[in-house]
């Protein structure tokens, strides 16, 4: 079985490594295939108007074929389907180091990893975690047991899950939730330039919410 994972964060993340780990303690063919640089909020992104790259990298984990690409998330999916890996079984796209809940989820190239997998017949999910706290360990175990888990129990095609840990503290259990939102305050923040000239970074602090039973919830409480 051939395991693909990839990321938005970029092939020198902690958290692609640390998944990678622990994913190839699994006796599968793995492969990682990620963007070279950070790709955060690409969405789900894919290039057209400039030659996609592929250079094949060592990040130092024994039995794990790695690549990196100048393309986004999308990319590095459509790539290891179409060159790299060709016949690959199973995507799992993460470690993402901040959680992909609520409207976030839209802006994420981390789920659209997963979404382009499934758009390609392959089955996938998520990982994200609230900052590579304490549970960032956790949170690659879970995955490697959730990858044994569907694949003897697969999900109905074109559905994948999106998964959130909190970075820190006692996790409760594990919820099924549906999706809250994320509103931002203060979202565009206008700066002057040393000419004179306005400028603009689209940033702000989000601002989560929901019912117990959203994703948004579940990850403030644990």
């Amino acid at each position: 079985m051939k395991i693909v994972i990839t990321n938005d964060d970029g092939i020198d993340s902690v958290g692609i490594k640390v998944l990678a780990k622990a994913i190839a303690e699994l006796p599968f063919e793995v492969y990682v295939v990620a963007p070279e640089k950070q790709r955060s909020a690409g969405g789900h992104s894919i290039t057209t108007h400039k030659p996609l790259r592929i250079n094949e990298v060592d990040i130092g984990i024994k039995g794990v074929k790695a690549f990196s690409t100048n393309g986004s998330t999308a990319d590095c999916v459509i790539l290891a389907k179409d060159v790299i890996v060709k016949d690959m079984d199973f995507v799992i796209s993460g470690i993402n180091e901040l959680p992909n809940v609520g409207d976030d989820i839209s802006y994420s190239g981390t789920v659209s990893g997963s979404i382009e997998a499934i758009l390609n017949d392959v089955p996938s999910f998520s990982v994200s975690i609230c900052g590579f706290g304490e549970n960032l360990n956790r949170a690659s175990q879970f995955s490697k047991n959730l990858l044994l888990y569907l694949i003897e129990n697969p999900l109905k095609k074109g559905r994948f899950l999106n998964v959130n840990f909190p970075g820190s503290g006692r996790i409760k259990g594990v919820k099924i939730t549906k999706i809250g939102r994320v509103k931002y305050v203060d979202r565009t923040v206008k700066r002057i330039d040393p000419s004179g000239k306005p400028y603009y970074w689209i940033m702000g602090k989000p601002v989560w919410s929901g019912d117990e039973n959203t994703d948004t919830w579940a990850i403030k409480n644990g």
